[in-house]
C-alpha cells in the first residue's frame, strides 16, 4: 500500500502504526474500505464502540426506512449524512434518486463526484441543493458540509 494522507499529513502505514500504535495492516484494511481521516488511526476499542452503535436499532422512521432502501453496508457515519439529507429533501426524493441506486449496490464513491467544471453530478450530494432543482442557500450550505465529511469525517 501507498502512502496514506491524514489530517494532511502524508505517511506509510508502518508511520502511522509507530506513531498511533493500531497495526499496518489494520490501517490499511480501513483505508481500502473507503475509509479517510482520523477514522484510520482508532484503537480497536474506539472501533468496537463504534460498530455498536451502527448496530443499535434505528431511532426513527427515517433511519429504519433508508436502511430499507439501501442494501449495501455503509459506514455509520456516512449512513448518518444519508439521514440528514433524507431530513431535508424527503424520502419521496431520495428512493428513486441515482443516489439511492448506487449506493444499494456498494458504489460510496457516486455520493462526491462532480464534473470537470466543478459542478454537481446528478445523484450526488452537491445536487440536493433545493426543493425542484431551485438553490436554497441553507441547504447548499448543508450540502458542502456533508460533501466534505463524506470524505473526512472527523476532521475538524
Amino acid at each position: 500500500m501507498g502512502k496514506i494522507t491524514i489530517n494532511g499529513e502524508t505517511k506509510s502505514a508502518p508511520e502511522w502504526e509507530a506513531q498511533s500504535g493500531v497495526p499496518a495492516d489494520t490501517i490499511n484494511q480501513r483505508h481500502s474500505l473507503g475509509y479517510v481521516g482520523d477514522i484510520l488511526l482508532l484503537s480497536k476499542r474506539e472501533w468496537r464502540l463504534m460498530d455498536a452503535l451502527a448496530d443499535a436499532e434505528p431511532r426513527d422512521d427515517y433511519e429504519r426506512n433508508i436502511r430499507k432502501m439501501i442494501k449495501a453496508e455503509i459506514p455509520q457515519f456516512r449512513f448518518d449524512i444519508i439521514v440528514e439529507l433524507c431530513r431535508d429533501v424527503g424520502l419521496g426524493v431520495f428512493k428513486p434518486s441515482p443516489m439511492r441506486r448506487n449506493l444499494s449496490r456498494g458504489i460510496q464513491r457516486c455520493v462526491t463526484l462532480v464534473n470537470t467544471q466543478g459542478l454537481p453530478v446528478a445523484g450526488g450530494l452537491l445536487s440536493f441543493y433545493g426543493p425542484k432543482g431551485i438553490p436554497r442557500g441553507s441547504w447548499m450550505v448543508r450540502r458542502a458540509d456533508q460533501f466534505r465529511r463524506w470524505g473526512t469525517p472527523y476532521e475538524k
